[in-house]
């Protein structure tokens, strides 16, 4: 065997997990002999070292046997061969070295010839590299980072650690998720493009030379760069998929239903159901649901009014729907089960005061992971409504419980984008009734409390609005809400 042969046996026995103690003298004796040697192989270490963190970070796209393999390649020279000139020139952090085991790890694969082993590391290094993002390899690190962030946010990476979020932060793809109603954050992709999620959301995001979104449920708001006409930025949700060469849009995606708004130029939005597609421009607007197969096209968007009165059967997002003939139903058979009512009369009351409409109830506040919560979407084909610090905001319901109840609106500037949230904490107690019921008045004005007051100088639209409570022993329903002309203040 010639020097070279010689050096490429221990080289390849050490990268499999074979190398044994006796030859570390010798490995370190063939790399200080030839520095071009060394500096080649050195470069080669330190891709396995890299492509290890990096598989551990992206557990879920790296094969299992790739994994291992890179793990292995490192765990032997961090834990083995600390004194060796290869892990001289490779050191890693405190932290990385505490996560090391302390036992040898032996090698798994066995060849038969030198040939096979060369080829099986090529083999893992190619798998890896295929399987890894670039932007991982390159050390961009980040398909975007964090410029503003309100309320309670969350980022899990493709590793599946969760963590919060924070101004500044970077980020690779993975999935954020807006979970208060008073969250949202803003995003800044590499290129200039901004995304703006408001809470509740939830989405999975990537860029791999082509930006893509996952919208489970939620609002955001884009400023898209323009894109290349072979990569458009793609937008999915579960009714509708988007696709945006370089515009300025508004998404509002529910489980079973998207509403888009264009700003500036141009979204092709196809409807996920029977495929049917077309085209939507600036200040135009479209709606897809997973039941409707009614002709899919674009509308102008219709002006904006001051007033709003909910229609809480069909305005409901987050809520149990309930109609005044089922509350009755239930009130009469609790009488009926505590002995107050015999069931006949229980069953003539009701037959008496019954309605065939089932327009006529209530929501009630459904629990969440941080409280109960009922959730009101206000903007919609037929509804556009502008507010202004003077605009008042009834709410009239019932509420047994201890704590503060909060009262929240998400608004958008009119010519399109997210714009912020204002929400104030209020003790029911001076609004409330013997019987529990409340009836809150207040401005809008009077709601800026904890929120970041948004630029009122512009024109402002109303989205959406929510009622929460954190006491999840507490029970809290909604009769109406509605949003009235104020006067100006003199």
């Amino acid at each position: 065997m010639n020097r070279n042969d010689d050096f490429e046996t221990i080289w390849i026995e050490f990268l499999e997990g074979r190398f044994e103690e006796l030859s570390q003298d010798e490995l370190d004796r063939l790399l200080d002999a030839d520095e071009a040697t060394f500096n080649s192989h050195i470069s080669n270490y330190q891709v396995h070292r890299l492509l290890k963190l990096r598989a551990k970070e992206e557990d879920k796209l790296a094969s299992l046997a790739a994994r291992d393999f890179t793990e292995k390649t490192m765990r032997r020279l961090t834990t083995e061969y600390p004194d060796s000139r290869l892990y001289r020139q490779t050191p890693i952090s405190a932290d990385e070295r505490a996560e090391s085991p302390k036992f040898p790890v032996k090698g798994v694969l066995k060849y038969r010839t030198r040939s096979v082993v060369l080829a099986s590391v090529v083999a893992a290094v190619v798998l890896i590299l295929f399987r890894v993002p670039s932007w991982l390899l390159d050390g961009a690190g980040d398909f975007a980072r964090v410029v503003q962030v309100e309320g309670v946010v969350r980022w899990t990476d493709q590793s599946g650690i969760m963590r919060s979020v924070s101004q500044g932060q970077a980020f690779d793809g993975g999935t954020l998720e807006t979970q208060s109603m008073d969250a949202w954050v803003e995003l800044v992709c590499k290129d200039g493009t901004r995304l703006t999620f408001a809470g509740p959301s939830l989405v999975t995001m990537s860029d791999r030379g082509q930006k893509i979104l996952h919208m489970r449920y939620g609002r955001f708001s884009a400023n898209v760069r323009p894109q290349p006409k072979q990569a458009p930025m793609l937008v999915y949700t579960p009714a509708a998929s988007l696709r945006v060469v370089g515009t300025r849009f508004d998404v509002d995606a529910q489980e079973e239903d998207t509403r888009l708004v264009v700003n500036q130029g141009e979204v092709q939005f196809k409807r996920n159901i029977d495929g049917q597609e077309v085209g939507v421009t600036a200040a135009e607007e479209i709606f897809a649901s997973m039941d409707r197969t009614s002709v899919l096209e674009p509308r102008e968007r219709r002006d904006a009014e001051r007033v709003w009165t909910s229609n809480l059967y069909t305005d409901v997002v987050r809520g149990k729907w309930m109609t005044k003939n089922a509350k009755l139903g239930r009130r009469l058979k609790e009488l009926v089960r505590v002995g107050q009512m015999s069931e006949t009369d229980a069953i003539k009351e009701y037959k008496a005061k019954v309605s065939l409409d089932d327009s006529d109830g209530s929501v009630w506040a459904l629990p969440t992971a941080l409280g109960l919560l009922v959730h009101l979407r206000v903007d919609s084909l037929d509804t556009r409504v502008r507010i202004s610090p003077e605009s008042r905001l009834n709410v009239c319901g019932r509420f047994y419980g201890e704590g503060p109840i909060e009262v929240g609106l998400t608004v958008y500037n009119a010519e399109g984008g997210f714009a912020g949230k204002i929400y104030k904490e209020i003790d029911v107690d001076e609004f409330q009734s013997d019987d529990g019921n409340f009836e809150v008045s207040l401005s809008v004005a009077d709601l800026v409390g904890e929120s970041k007051v948004p630029d009122f100088n512009g024109h402002l639209e109303l989205r959406d609005c929510w009622c929460s409570a954190s006491d999840f022993d507490s029970k809290l329903e909604i009769n109406s809400v509605e949003l009235l002309r104020g006067e100006r203040s003199p």
